[in-house]
């Protein structure tokens, strides 16, 4: 077809149908979806969700009020305020007020003991409530978009007292008792670290520490343990990790990006975005102690930026303005990932190389806590043990031979192949009278090294299951090409990138996703958080939330504006509006990491490429019995896998 860009006006329209209807028969064929028959190809594009448009916006809203309203719909209008820029937020309060309100007649009526409220009242609180939610997620956002709550129920406190009142508000005694419950069962190796983090803080002069330990560690218990024992005495204690998924394991825990405002391209001169008198900045003068989970995968600029920022915001010259800081992880791990890097290049940027690393201590945890289970048979923990150290003798690159180690040949699945990799894992996935629920989602998925490889195996199986697929295209479009109009649509619709939804993004109900953005760390929505698809729509998707302190519960996904990264190296500024998620059933080993599961399959057919991804792959698992391999053919027979170590991150 002739190239016509956007300033084509309905040609480019026109043009734009016809690269995504399949088969029209007419004019009229290009201008009718889903039955209904548009005036012309531009509002044909933005009903197929080809084009941005405001309504779109309303569209989602009312999708979603036929499912949902109360809380999740606020939530959703929140959502898209702060991650869509409508640009009529007042007229979209106006056309959903009714929905939005739907359950707060029945809240005034029991939690505020109103008895017969009127509808200025019930808007009221509805707009509290949303206001409330827009300082949950830090928003900056102007609220004199909407309009002012003619009564005031939720009482609206400044940002910092928000922030400093969040950190604060929890239940004391609860924590009290879970700390005198859960210290009796600390082992030597967590008393030692639990005693002397608290010791420091006592004794308020800072201090940096890195609790090191393996996958049944027990390391989490230590550190909700500890967050439990500060709060309880009515100290400030913030818990941040490197990935989205081990700061859904966290009480209280967010993505250090988003809670410490780090810029996500950085260097050795960075700073956090974070003003000294901004209410952030209150409340990292208040904190005691700092937990920082997964920190073996986070590049070590990131650390020193926010060492930086917090001795400026603190006025204390003190590492990390003289916070007592626990970093947490196990460096047998993936280390930071440098696109195109080295293995020098990706040594230097790990926290080790940081000149932060002389100051700190080591609290090792060496007792792996599930061979404890005292109703194992005394069989099967001898059998876990071996298991165990198996694991870390790779993870150390011990027996390591060429970068190849010996694995039992009864774990690679008969005929190494992945139909029978996927009924090993997902047994039942194709049977139509059973639909996978968020229990039988939650501890499974496939791993492999490349995203390609993720790729292929997510399709596969979304094929496999029985129910209807659903179909979402993105509206994919250049920013500030100078009006060139040299880059086609459909050459926009290939770009695919691991940080963006693909342009074609199909799903099932019943389908594991994972969410690619920080829609709303509070409510566990972060970067990296699987969730099982309950509804699909044209402009909202129906999710429930499968890991963390928010298992169960069940949020609204809108499509959203995502760019992708400057590792992309694209030529030009990209924007792509889709619904922020990817298939889980299969995830790249990196993005696994900070995970326990049951069941998982591992695809090596493409071999691990660098430090620590076999380590990691193979201890997600918490039975050897439920872990399943393939391997290329040729290493089939002897059971042959490649491990790569730099044993040099050890010393």
């Amino acid at each position: 077809m002739y190239f016509v860009g956007p300033s084509g006006g309905e040609r480019f329209y026109l043009r734009m149908l016809l690269t995504a209807v399949r088969g029209p028969q007419s004019f009229e064929d290009l201008r009718t979806v889903n039955g209904v028959v548009h005036p012309d190809f531009k509002s044909a594009c933005i009903a197929l969700g080809l084009l941005d448009s405001d309504e779109q916006w309303n569209q989602c809203l009312e999708e979603a009020a036929l499912w949902q309203g109360g809380h999740a719909l606020r939530s959703l209008f929140v959502c898209i305020l702060l991650h869509c820029h409508p640009a009529d937020p007042l007229k979209l309060w106006n056309d959903h007020c009714q929905h939005l309100s739907d359950d707060c007649r029945h809240l005034l009526q029991t939690k505020y003991e109103v008895n017969d409220p009127s509808d200025d009242q019930v808007r009221s609180l509805a707009l509290s409530l949303i206001r409330d939610l827009l300082q949950q997620n830090n928003s900056d956002l102007d609220v004199h978009h909407l309009p002012q709550p003619q009564h005031e129920f939720v009482p609206q406190p400044s940002l910092t007292e928000r922030l400093i009142r969040d950190q604060r508000s929890y239940d004391v005694n609860a924590l009290r008792e879970t700390v005198l419950r859960d210290s009796a069962r600390l082992n030597v190796d967590q008393r030692v670290a639990y005693d002397t983090l608290w010791q420091a803080i006592e004794a308020g002069n800072g201090g940096l520490y890195f609790l090191d330990g393996f996958g049944g560690a027990g390391k989490t218990f230590v550190i909700n343990l500890t967050l439990s024992k500060v709060r309880s005495e009515g100290r400030i204690a913030l818990a941040v990790a490197s990935s989205g998924i081990a700061a859904t394991l966290l009480e209280g825990g967010t993505t250090a990006h988003s809670r410490f405002k780090i810029p996500i391209d950085i260097d050795n001169n960075s700073t956090c975005n974070i003003p000294v008198q901004s209410p952030l900045a209150e409340l990292i003068r208040q904190t005691d102690l700092l937990f920082w989970d997964e920190a073996v995968m986070q590049h070590r600029h990131v650390f020193e930026a926010v060492d930086r920022t917090f001795q400026d915001i603190r006025s204390d010259p003190r590492p990390f303005g003289g916070i007592v800081v626990c970093f947490c992880g196990d460096f047998r791990q993936i280390l930071p990932v440098i696109p195109k890097g080295t293995r020098g290049q990706i040594v230097a940027a790990c926290l080790k190389r940081s000149p932060l690393w002389r100051n700190i201590q080591l609290l090792p945890l060496t007792i792996n806590m599930r061979l404890l289970n005292p109703t194992m048979h005394p069989d099967e923990r001898r059998q876990q043990e071996e298991f165990a150290n198996r694991i870390l003798t790779i993870g150390e690159g011990r027996g390591t031979v060429d970068e190849t180690v010996q694995w039992p040949v009864q774990g690679i699945v008969p005929e190494n192949s992945v139909d029978e990799l996927a009924k090993a894992v997902y047994p039942n996935l194709t049977n139509p009278n059973i639909s996978p629920t968020a229990e039988y989602l939650a501890n499974r998925v496939l791993l492999a090294p490349k995203n390609d490889t993720v790729t292929e195996l997510n399709n596969t199986l979304l094929t496999s299951m029985p129910a209807q697929e659903f179909l979402s295209r993105s509206a994919d479009k250049v920013v500030n090409d100078g009006g060139l109009e040299i880059y086609p649509t459909e050459y926009l619709n290939t770009i695919d990138v691991p940080t963006l939804p693909p342009h074609e993004l199909k799903l099932k109900v019943g389908a594991p996703v994972i969410l690619l953005r920080n829609l709303d760390p509070s409510a566990g929505l972060c970067n990296g958080t699987r969730m099982r698809v309950e509804r699909c729509g044209e402009r909202v998707v129906e999710c429930k939330i499968l890991c963390g302190k928010h298992a169960g519960e069940t949020v609204f996904i809108p499509r959203i504006p995502l760019s992708p990264p400057s590792s992309a190296e694209l030529p030009f500024e990209f924007h792509r509006t889709q619904f922020p998620l990817r298939l889980a059933f299969a995830m790249t080993i990196n993005k696994s990491q900070g995970q326990t599961l049951t069941h998982v399959g591992l695809v090596l057919k493409d071999p691990v490429f660098t430090h620590g991804q076999l380590y990691v792959a193979l201890s997600r698992v918490t039975n050897s019995a439920n872990l399943h391999l393939i391997v290329p053919n040729e290493d089939r027979v002897e059971g042959k896998l490649k491990n790569v170590v730099y044993r040099e991150v050890f010393l």
